[in-house]
């Protein structure tokens, strides 16, 4: 059974819908529509599955462009898979992605479920790992490092951690609930619906 979140971006005008099952696997299926203060417009679907231990097994990511009759169409795609720990990106082995278990897509929070509910960290645990980090507008795929550490729990709830980008050292304390699902991504990303039932 699927469960809707959707979010608005903290540093653009938008909103993302998404389709959320676990089952015990995640299966997600969300669209993203943004558009930034220089302009620049993000109109993205993407799908992600994982297996019950919520390491990626599949993505698919449609960027959708207007054309010049001002029609909306799939402009471009990317598929990726894992097997074995081993990626392909449209069927291409990419062997810079290999050892990599997570997909980080840039424009939606979802994806930060999947560290979150697959390490399983206590409170002041941490824990570095290499995800292969997807941008849908360029549809650039790259291996990045980052770093989760549960902080110590306030709410009651699902928990605070503070994710790192090692590379760019970027951090941000994210906010999650049972489920592992973002709440709150400060400068990025509110949650503005919940599963009535949450």
């Amino acid at each position: 059974m699927y469960s809707h979140y959707c979010w608005e971006p903290t540093d653009a005008v938008g909103f993302e819908d998404c389709a959320v099952a676990f089952t015990p696997s995640l299966r997600a299926d969300g669209l993203v529509v943004t558009v930034g203060s220089d302009g620049d417009a993000a109109r993205v679907r993407y799908r992600v599955r994982t297996d019950e231990e919520f390491r990626t097994e599949a993505v698919r990511v449609d960027r959708f462009d207007v054309g010049g009759r001002d029609d909306a169409a799939a402009s471009a795609s990317l598929s990726l898979a894992v097997d074995g720990g081993s990626w392909t990106v449209d069927r291409d082995p990419v062997p810079e992605l290999d050892g990599c278990v997570d997909v980080d897509i840039a424009v939606t929070p979802l994806t930060n479920t999947l560290p979150v509910r697959r390490l399983g960290l206590a409170p002041g645990e941490s824990e570095t790992i290499a995800v292969a980090y997807l941008d849908p507008r360029t549809l650039d795929v790259s291996r990045a490092e980052q770093r989760y550490t549960r902080l110590a729990d306030e709410t009651g709830d699902g928990g605070r951690y503070r994710y790192e980008s090692l590379a760019s050292g970027f951090t941000a304390t994210v906010s999650v609930d049972a489920a592992g699902v973002v709440r709150d991504y400060p400068g990025l990303f509110r949650r503005v619906r919940s599963p009535p039932l949450e």
